[in-house]
């Protein structure tokens, strides 16, 4: 076997291998390993110039969201490559070791010529340390070279900031203040200013805000710095829509997820319950667009058998559409229903909500609870803060003035662990005739699938394995034949 040499396309077919069954078990493992973010909580990655098999590894204990990818890295078109495969969100860092303005023109192609063919959505960053550290440069001739990248970046409307040790950031506290900042903790704080991002020594990057919902959405040059929308931790906006809002038209709608109606289980005339005529229409459409969506039922449920059967039931539509939501199911309590429940004992309401919630839970939905904000903390209390263990949808809509969806970015949330805001019901939204509840997500449901370029990476990778294998075993034979008969 000393002998054994891989020749020609059997090489090749070596070298297929070794891709392909590196692009799928890297996948694999960022899929596997990849944990759900608290989105209430600031996002985490590794920065861009850890090498592959770190970040691989490192993603079965530690959440990722995102990636910051250094312009001047060696392997930096391999990481572009390798996060456009995986579709990891990440943003661009360029190292100013310059002197003069036009060597800040040739640099500022660079990012440029990236984000022309690649979809960055994360921020772009220039780290001014350089800078700061090139005794020959004065002040004055740093802040003619930072001038002239804001200049391009504003230009371009770039989403753009400043990266740096804290006591470099600390010289540039009145200059242009409204972009972002990217901190680099030496040790000590000399920088006084708020910053949107920040690394620490091992090479930890974390961000205030979940840039990519919106830059993704909008492209990297369609977004304002003074976006509240950004700087909040709102994650999504969209809206709860039934047969009141009749015939959508879903070719107009741009919104981030839906909330859909199953319908109402109060009894009809006929001894039914109301199931919405639209259900199965709108369900259908969010998946032929790709919209998130969620399911909510309104609940009249009196006790553990008539909870079981409304879960039951809503379930059995799911499974007979073939439906996929990705957003909870809730449990919707309306006022009439909440002051119902109140006037049961504690132990009956605490096991209606369980029975319900525990069987959608089971079927592997995500179970949530709707309610107004006073209800919800009624219930809640008289439940033994049974609630808080639940995902909540929340409505509250303040002064409940009439607002287009595109103007509502920022509002108070209602309680401290809110996972979706109802904010307003007088919502305009294009698309949808008369008004909509529009809806402030601070958690993101969105579940992550498998890329089809990683499909196809690893699909190439197993069957290179196979005839691979089936090659070296072919050399393997003829070569113990060959030397059975030179003996």
């Amino acid at each position: 076997m000393k002998n054994f040499k891989l020749h020609g396309k059997k090489k090749i077919f070596a070298k297929i291998v070794l891709v392909g069954s590196l692009t799928f078990g890297s996948g694999v493992a960022y899929m596997v390993g990849k944990h759900t973010l608290d989105d209430k909580e600031d996002a985490l990655a590794y920065h861009g110039d850890h090498s592959l098999f770190e970040r691989v590894f490192d993603r079965f204990s530690t959440p990722h969201h995102f990636s910051m990818i250094g312009i001047d890295d060696w392997n930096r078109d391999f990481n572009i490559w390798y996060h456009d495969l995986l579709q990891i969100p990440y943003g661009l860092d360029l190292d100013l070791d310059i002197t003069d303005l036009n060597q800040a023109d040739e640099e500022y192609r660079k990012i440029q010529e990236i984000i022309e063919h690649h979809d960055v959505t994360y921020p772009i960053v220039v780290d001014i340390d350089p800078l700061f550290q090139n005794k020959n440069l004065s002040k004055e001739q740093i802040y003619d070279i930072l001038e002239t990248f804001v200049n391009e970046a504003k230009q371009d409307n770039l989403y753009f900031g400043f990266k740096g040790k804290d006591y470099h950031l600390s010289q540039l506290q009145d200059f242009h203040p409204d972009l972002l900042r990217y901190v680099e903790f030496s040790g000590e704080s000399y920088y006084r200013g708020n910053y949107d991002m920040m690394e620490t020594k091992e090479g930890f990057v974390y961000s205030n805000y979940l840039y990519d919902h919106i830059i993704k959405k909008n492209g990297l040059n369609q977004v304002s710095t003074e976006d509240d929308y950004i700087h909040s931790n709102v994650v999504a906006k969209g809206i709860d829509v039934s047969s009141f809002q009749k015939e959508i038209d879903f070719d107009r709608l741009n919104v981030d997820f839906m909330i859909i109606r199953y319908g109402d289980f109060a009894k009809q005339e006929n001894g039914s319950y109301y199931y919405d005529t639209y259900f199965v229409h709108n369900t259908k459409e969010c998946e032929k667009r790709e919209i998130p969506y969620g399911i909510y039922a309104v609940s009249r449920a009196s006790d553990e058998k008539s909870a079981r059967k409304e879960a039951k039931t809503v379930l059995n539509a799911i499974e007979t559409n073939q439906l996929s939501p990705e957003y909870p199911i809730y449990l919707d309590i309306e006022p009439d229903q909440a002051k119902q429940l109140l006037s049961l004992p504690s132990s009956d309401v605490t096991n209606i909500i369980k029975t319900w919630v525990q069987e959608i839970s089971k079927s592997g939905f995500t179970p949530a609870i709707y309610a107004n904000t006073s209800d919800y903390q009624k219930l809640n209390e008289h439940t033994n803060q049974l609630l808080s263990y639940y995902d909540n949808w929340i409505a509250d809509y303040g002064t409940n003035e009439e607002k287009n969806y595109s103007a509502i970015h920022k509002v108070d949330s209602p309680l401290e662990n809110t996972n979706i805001h109802q904010c307003t019901s007088r919502g305009v939204v294009e698309g949808i005739n008369g008004h909509v509840d529009v809806n402030l997500a601070y958690t993101s449901y969105e579940k992550k699938h498998i890329p089809t370029k990683l499909m196809i990476a690893g699909s190439i990778g197993i069957i290179s394995a196979f005839l691979l294998l089936k090659i070296y075993r072919k050399k393997k034979r003829d070569h113990v034949k060959s030397r059975g008969i030179n003996e």
